[in-house]
């Protein structure tokens, strides 16, 4: 393997016109390792010096667990003699990690799914699709990246951020080349693509999901204009391209393709390349037509919703484009589960149904509540969300309006309210569930959120359903967090209990008082 000195890397970053000066008193020194947290630091580590909260103590604690040097955008303090000064930490780290881990995406056939929702399980269900593909030719399952997981060929890591830094991504696909794969995927977010996460990636196919209004705020996207060209990039860098031509902006992206690459167009649109059908539910299942070029194929699905119908659609135009069979799209889509999506817990008296789902923006809570008109139309709807601190700040008004029009209840709790104050987004979330003629309330604990949802009284709750559901029966619908057992205050994370573990202990103490008849 090639070890790269740091000559090498102070000549690399100049090449790419991001080195605004250095000082390398060891020019020759070998790098053995690659970091950015302190913590993690060995004898012969390159220091990545990043972070508005970067404070010079981490800098010395690297220093003394042996960084040889450090990377910043600007001089801190004096007690290295060998320091390398950006103009792009972004994009530096980026392409520090490429060089260190030797590229790997160019050993590896790669997918990127990036889209406003639906992102997550359709790369799952991706991933499924790769790996049974390969184990009927003899291969080794696919990598993986997302939000619920990530598998780099040696072990299952649990992600803290939708698309880790890029340092961390080209690691894990590193250790997916060494161990062998041959397949990686990911889930890029925008704000992956804002901030090069992803910068010096090509993939062999990338997906663009759908488009709505998400993640605006000052943090963020200024306004929804940055955050369409933003995804609108992930084409920038693909070999082929998934293109959703139902989504209205679809004539956009086209146009912004313009023939670079081969396209493949997926919908339930006459024209489209993969063409999703006659979808309906039979036996507790979902189930549709997916047509590839005109060569129809019927599958199912067990996970309930029509989103994660066109959900499996994305992964099938992906599966496509790289050349696998329909009929193993269709098997392996046939019991494909995804980490914390819609998960059913049932009580023993059949009134209460709990349902915990990663829905965290204003699409996707339309399509959950559409599904819930589908599955429960004569069911009162109880909806408990946290809205995150100092990101995503549209959330606030887009999920209130959705569930201040369309749940009987919303449960306002928290979820990594980071710097920003609880009672400042509740009170803002409140504002906007109440405007539209909704009912709230604000519960801080997660797990008292959820034991008040349970047992709330709903009699006299004008219903927003068209039937005329019982009070007492109710679907409770835990958002937001999926199996993630973390929250986030400050700058900091701390372990949680997951809202599964909350939810079955609550099941059982409602069905000790509820037995069945």
């Amino acid at each position: 393997m090639t070890t790269y000195t740091l000559k090498d890397y102070r000549d690399m970053l100049e090449s790419r016109g991001i080195l605004a000066g250095s000082e390398l008193k060891d020019p020759e020194t070998p790098v053995f390792a690659l970091s950015f947290d302190s913590r993690d630091v060995i004898p012969g580590t390159l220091f990545i010096a990043k972070g508005l909260h970067f404070r010079e103590e981490y800098l010395e604690s690297a220093r003394v667990s042996g960084a040889i040097c450090y990377v910043a955008e600007r001089k801190i303090g004096d007690s290295f003699g060998n320091r390398m000064i950006v103009s792009d930490m972004r994009e530096a780290m980026a392409c520090l990690a490429k060089m260190f881990y030797r590229d790997p995406l160019s050993s590896l056939e790669s997918f990127a799914v990036t889209g406003t929702k639906g992102k997550t399980t359709s790369v799952t269900f991706l991933k499924y699709i790769l790996d049974l593909d390969a184990g009927r030719n003899g291969g080794k399952p696919a990598g993986l990246s997302c939000s619920v997981d990530i598998f780099d060929g040696r072990e299952h890591i649990e992600p803290v951020n939708t698309t880790p830094e890029a340092p961390d991504l080209w690691k894990y696909m590193a250790s997916a080349r060494d161990s062998g794969l041959s397949r990686f995927a990911v889930e890029v977010s925008s704000q992956a693509i804002k901030y090069k996460r992803t910068a010096g990636m090509t993939f062999d196919v990338a997906c663009l999901t759908n488009v709505g209004y998400d993640h605006i705020g000052p943090a963020e996207h200024p306004d929804f204009e940055d955050y369409f060209t933003t995804k609108l990039k992930i084409f920038d860098s693909c070999r082929k391209a998934c293109v959703n031509i139902d989504d209205p902006l679809s004539g956009r992206m086209l146009e912004y393709i313009g023939g670079r690459v081969p396209v493949i167009t997926f919908g339930m649109s006459e024209g489209a390349d993969v063409r999703l059908s006659d979808v309906s539910r039979e036996g507790g299942r979902s189930v549709f037509t997916i047509s590839f070029d005109g060569r129809p194929c019927r599958m199912s699905i067990s996970m309930p919703g029509m989103f994660n119908v066109t959900n499996a659609l994305y992964a099938a135009a992906m599966a496509y484009a790289a050349g696998i069979s329909p009929e193993t799209v269709r098997d392996a889509v046939a019991d494909a589960r995804v980490k914390g999506r819609m998960l059913k817990y049932s009580s023993a008296d059949g009134k209460l149904v709990i349902l915990i789902d990663y829905a965290h923006n204003g699409m996707s809570f339309s399509a959950l509540f559409d599904s819930l008109d589908a599955e429960y139309p004569d069911t009162r709807r109880v909806i408990i969300y946290g809205w995150h601190g100092n990101k995503g700040e549209n959330r606030r008004h887009d999920i209130g309006v959705v569930t201040g029009e369309r749940a009987d209840l919303t449960v306002i709790t928290e979820k990594d309210s980071a710097d920003e104050p609880f009672e400042k987004i509740a009170d803002e979330v409140k504002h906007w569930i109440t405007s539209v003629g909704g009912r709230c309330a604000v519960i801080k604990d997660r797990e008292c959120a959820l034991r008040a949802a349970v047992a709330a009284d709903l009699s006299d709750t004008p219903r927003k359903t068209d039937g005329d559901p019982d009070p007492d029966r109710r679907v409770v619908v835990f958002a937001g967090r999926g199996e993630e057992d973390w929250q986030k205050w400050g700058g900091s994370y701390y372990r949680w209990p997951t809202d599964p573990e909350m939810t079955e202990k609550i099941i059982t103490e409602y069905d000790s008082v509820h037995p069945a008849d």
